[in-house]
């Protein structure tokens, strides 16, 4: 099991590598609080969806 903050750094770095504008997660717990980090928004699936429907 991950610890928060290593999960975050390790998120972190893929979301990066990976140029994403966005983290989709369900983790309400540890991750949905954070909002964003480093610059790549961390958002549930609902959102994602909206985000992608409009178009942002």
């Amino acid at each position: 099991m991950l610890t928060r903050p290593s999960a975050t750094k390790r998120l972190a770095l893929i979301g990066r590598s990976a140029r994403a504008d966005l983290i989709v997660s369900g983790d309400r717990k540890h991750l949905l609080p954070l909002d964003s980090h480093q610059g790549i928004d961390i958002v549930d699936a609902a959102e994602a969806v909206r985000r992608i429907a409009a178009g942002t």
